[in-house]
């Protein structure tokens, strides 16, 4: 059988040359076009050209996702305004704590012989001490050794009132010192 006689072959098992295989891996597909024979740009193009969208449970989704943040930003923000009414509040009380002490300095460290200074009374516009808008500031005790202010924002609660006194430490608090009528 080692001749080259093929007549020896049963006629079922005869040897044919194997097939080429295509370039492209032989699964019947060209480069570039799909198995219509569409090229990829047509498919492309044609996709963009349907009118596809959202459904209509995707857009309500998206709309109770944004809604949600919005309900914890929105007060978070709110929050951070009134932090800044307080922190100009503070800072205001602190400018005029330094205004009277200044001012008492004058007067022997007597703060009951500071012109204008009173109990119960806006501060004098003699401390040339100014505020920022929405700021009331007032004198609420007078002593010969100790003095105490208070303050108010128009854009805070009514009842949150902040004081600030000598004998308190020189801070400003929301809790009235001892000191303050």
């Amino acid at each position: 059988m080692r001749s080259k006689d093929l007549s020896a072959i049963p006629q079922g098992l005869a040897l044919k040359p194997p097939p080429i295989a295509p370039m492209h891996g032989g699964n019947g597909w060209t480069a570039g076009h799909d198995i219509k024979g569409n090229t990829m740009n047509a498919r492309l193009q044609a996709r963009r050209n349907a009118e596809e969208g959202f459904t209509l449970i995707e857009l309500l989704v998206v709309m109770v996702i944004i809604g949600i943040l919005a309900a914890i930003a929105i007060p978070t923000f709110l929050n951070q305004r009134q932090n800044g009414y307080r922190a100009s509040l503070k800072s205001d009380l602190k400018n005029a704590a330094t205004s009277v002490e200044s001012a008492a300095v004058d007067t022997a460290g007597n703060y009951t012989n500071v012109t204008g200074l009173t109990a119960a009374a806006a501060l004098p516009a003699t401390l040339g001490n100014t505020t920022t808008t929405g700021v009331t500031l007032k004198t609420n005790a007078v002593s010969a050794t100790d003095f105490c202010l208070q303050a108010t924002h128009t854009n805070l609660p009514a009842t949150e009132i902040w004081y600030m006194s000598k004998s308190g430490g020189g801070n400003p608090t929301s809790t009235k010192p001892a000191g303050c009528a």
